[in-house]
C-alpha cells in the first residue's frame, strides 16, 4: 500500500503540471504493475484457503444467477430417488454438496461421504471452493442434472454412480474434516482473517485508497487503472465500515415518523453525492446484503431486507431508476 501511495502522489503532483506526459504514463504504467501485483498475491492466497469463508469476496458475495439443480441417487432393486433444490451461479460445489446432505438428512454426516457426479464424471472434492460460474462443466447450465452416490468413509465400496462391483471405477478417496457430508464443519474466523484481502477489507482507509485510485483513472481516462483498483476492491470482501454504515442507518430509522425528508437525505448522501467509484461500490455492496450468497445468513438478511423497506430504502433504489443524471459521469 505504501508504494501503492508513493505512486499516486507522485502522479497527482505530475498531473497538476500537464508537461511532463511522459513522466505520468510512465507512473501510471508502475502503479497498475503494483496493483497487478496485490491483486494476483491475494487470489494466490485464496485459492490456497481451503475452509468455508465467512467474509467472501465482493465478487461473490452476492446471489447469482438461479441454477435448479436436480441429483439422482440410484437405488438398485428400489425406485430411483431424485432430490431437487435451487442454488446460484456464485454458490460452491462445497455449498451444494453441503445443502445435498442437509437435505437427506443422513444419519451420521461425519461418517458419510457424498460424491457428486456429471455425465459419469466425478466432482472432485478439491473443486468445492469453486463456485459454480467458475467450473466450465457446470457454468451455465440450468436445470443441472448430476448423479450422486453415499457411501460410508473408510469403506471399500466402489464410489461410481453405476456399478457397485468395478473398483477400477471408482474415485479418489480423500480424508475428510468432522462436518455435514464432510464437508468442513464451518469457517474458520482466526484464520481467515490472517488472509490479506480480508486484512485489506478490514481497513476502510485501503478500500477508500482504492476507490481513490479507480476515480484516478477515471479522471484521466486511464482504463487500465481504473479497471485495476476496481478488479482488486472486487476481489477482497466488503469494507466493512459501508457495510456496518448501511446497516445503521436501515435499523436506525426504521419505522421512524415524521423523518422521511431527513431518512432521503442519508441514502442520497450514500448514493448520489459521493464520487462515480464510490457510488458503484456501495451499490455492490448494498447488493450482497440484500441478496447474499452465503446460506448461512437468511435470518440476519431478512432483518435488513426489512429494516431497508421500512427506512425508505426503495423509494432512493427507484429513483435510482427514475433519474437521468444518476451517474451519468460514471466511466
Amino acid at each position: 500500500m505504501d508504494r501503492l501511495r508513493a505512486a499516486y502522489d507522485t502522479i497527482t503532483v505530475i498531473e497538476r503540471d500537464k508537461k511532463d506526459q511522459a513522466r505520468l504514463k510512465q507512473e501510471l504504467t508502475r502503479l497498475c504493475r503494483v496493483l497487478q501485483v496485490l491483486r494476483e498475491y491475494i487470489a494466490e492466497c485464496d485459492a490456497d484457503y481451503t475452509e468455508e469463508r465467512l467474509f467472501p469476496p465482493l465478487f461473490r458475495a452476492s446471489r447469482g444467477k438461479q441454477v435448479a439443480l436436480s441429483v439422482r441417487f440410484p437405488n438398485q432393486g428400489r425406485q430411483t430417488e431424485d432430490l431437487e433444490l435451487w442454488t446460484h451461479t456464485n454458490d460452491t460445489l462445497g455449498s451444494v454438496r453441503q445443502q445435498v446432505m442437509q437435505r437427506l438428512k443422513v444419519g451420521s454426516p461425519s461418517n458419510v461421504r457424498l460424491e457428486l457426479f456429471l455425465n459419469g464424471e466425478v466432482l472432485d472434492v478439491a473443486d468445492d471452493r469453486k463456485t459454480l460460474f467458475a467450473m466450465p462443466q457446470l457454468k451455465d447450465k440450468s436445470p443441472l442434472h448430476l448423479t450422486g452416490k453415499l457411501s460410508p468413509i473408510g469403506s471399500n465400496l466402489v464410489s461410481s454412480p453405476d456399478s457397485s462391483s468395478d473398483s477400477s471405477t471408482s474415485s479418489p478417496r480423500h480424508r475428510y474434516d468432522a462436518g455435514v457430508g464432510g464437508v468442513s464443519s464451518g469457517p474458520n474466523l482466526e484464520l481467515e482473517q490472517g488472509l490479506p484481502g480480508v486484512i485489506v477489507s478490514a481497513q476502510h482507509t485501503y478500500c477508500q485508497f482504492l476507490l481513490q485510485l479507480a476515480d484516478l483513472g477515471c479522471s484521466l481516462g486511464h482504463q487500465s487503472l481504473q479497471e485495476g483498483a476496481r478488479s482488486v476492491l472486487r476481489l477482497i470482501p466488503a469494507d466493512r465500515h459501508v457495510v456496518e454504515r448501511l446497516r445503521a442507518v436501515s435499523q436506525e430509522n426504521a419505522g421512524v415518523l415524521g423523518t422521511k425528508k431527513l431518512v432521503t437525505q442519508i441514502w442520497e448522501g450514500i448514493f448520489f453525492s459521493c464520487s462515480p467509484s464510490q457510488t458503484l461500490y456501495n451499490l455492490d455492496v448494498l447488493y450482497t446484503l440484500l441478496m447474499p450468497g452465503v446460506v448461512t445468513v437468511l435470518d440476519k438478511t431478512f432483518e435488513f431486507q426489512l429494516a431497508f423497506c421500512r427506512a425508505k430504502g426503495i423509494p432512493t433504489i427507484m429513483s435510482m431508476m427514475t433519474k437521468n443524471n444518476f451517474l451519468s459521469k460514471v466511466c
